[in-house]
Formats: structure tokens, C-alpha cells, sequence
């Protein structure tokens, strides 16, 4: 949980990742959901909740997690390969993991 308002990206228009995966994988009905609520600050709640059910039925969270884990085992891998010490390579995977960043 990041402690902010639950739609308020969808509210302030941001243009996110899982958001970009919501639309392209959207049809009509899906996409028209978004555009109601995205950018308008005074979208109703029900606007948003039909906007989030569109993210979270398009596979976006899921498709954006995939993701995370395969950059965050492309920097294991990276990191492995570095020519410091074991102290300098556990310290950045130890930053990936604060993050929050797991490998797949």
C-alpha cells in the first residue's frame, strides 16, 4: 500500500504502466471506462471503480509484476557480473531488495 487515495493517479490523469497495459488490452467498453475517469477530478466514485476493474480484469497488475521481476533478474545477473567485491555486490542487491524488487 503506498497511503494514497485509492484512484487518485486515474483522478490526476497519470499515465501509468498498468494503466497502458489496461488500454491496449481493452476493447471498446474497457477503454470508454478510462476515458471517463481519467484526468477528471471530479469522476465519481463509481467512475473510478469501473476504471480500476478495468485495470485489474485486463491482467495489467499482473503483466507490470512479470515485468518487474525479469528487470530485477536482469540486475541480479548484472550485478553478479560486476568486477567489485562480494561486499559491493551484496550491498546492491540488498538495495533491490528495500524496493521491495523480487527476481523471477
Amino acid at each position: 500500500m503506498t497511503g494514497k487515495p485509492v484512484g487518485g493517479d486515474i483522478r490526476e490523469g497519470k499515465r501509468t504502466v498498468p494503466l497502458w497495459h489496461a488500454w491496449t488490452r481493452s476493447d471498446a467498453a474497457g477503454k470508454a471506462a478510462i476515458a471517463v475517469a481519467l484526468g477528471n477530478e471530479s469522476a465519481s466514485d463509481r467512475e473510478i471503480e469501473a476504471a480500476i476493474r478495468v485495470i485489474q480484469d485486463s491482467g495489467a497488475i499482473e503483466a507490470v509484476e512479470r515485468e518487474i521481476a525479469e528487470l530485477a533478474s536482469t540486475a541480479d545477473g548484472l550485478i553478479a557480473a560486476l568486477d567489485i567485491d562480494a561486499a559491493g555486490r551484496d550491498s546492491l542487491a540488498d538495495l533491490l531488495r528495500t524496493w521491495g524488487v523480487r527476481a523471477a
